[in-house]
């Protein structure tokens, strides 16, 4: 089995702007990102600028799940997508599934999953979700897509 590629992409909450992919990622002890670097250029305001280091305190982390909509685009933490005619959200944590065919049984789980807003349970993104769903924006630059 291959391994999925543990990747990011960041949110600068000040100026309001996605970066593209991050490499080298400094954590402090606490956990908190100290610093990070990017591995692709970046044209702000049209000046070039390679390894953008954005203040720590601006920034937000979204992970890449390892799997890709069905126009081949990467999916990311933070994502809005379409799956099954509704738009959710991608998110990273504890989440509510159900575990049989009647919905009557739930249980927690733990990793990447789609969240239905207004709706008691989530749906794990796996397999089955890669390739029929389709990233339409992110909760950061598109929250009008939230419904």
């Amino acid at each position: 089995m291959e391994q999925r590629k543990i990747i990011f992409r960041s949110y600068d909450t000040v100026n309001k702007k996605m970066y593209g992919v991050i490499t080298d990622i400094h954590w402090q002890i606490s956990g908190k990102v100290q610093g990070c670097k990017y591995m692709v250029s970046e044209i702000d305001d049209g000046v070039l600028r390679n390894g953008i280091s954005p203040e720590k305190e601006n920034f937000v982390l979204l992970q890449y799940t390892g799997l890709k909509d069905k126009k081949g685009r990467e999916i990311y933490e933070g994502d809005i997508v379409i799956w099954e005619a509704c738009s959710c959200e991608v998110r990273f944590g504890f989440h509510t599934v159900t575990v049989d065919d009647s919905g009557n049984k739930e249980s927690s789980a733990y990793g990447f999953y789609l969240y239905f807003y207004g709706m008691k349970c989530d749906e794990p993104i796996d397999r089955n979700v890669e390739g029929n769903c389709e990233v339409i924006g992110n909760i950061y630059e598109n929250p009008e897509l939230i419904k």
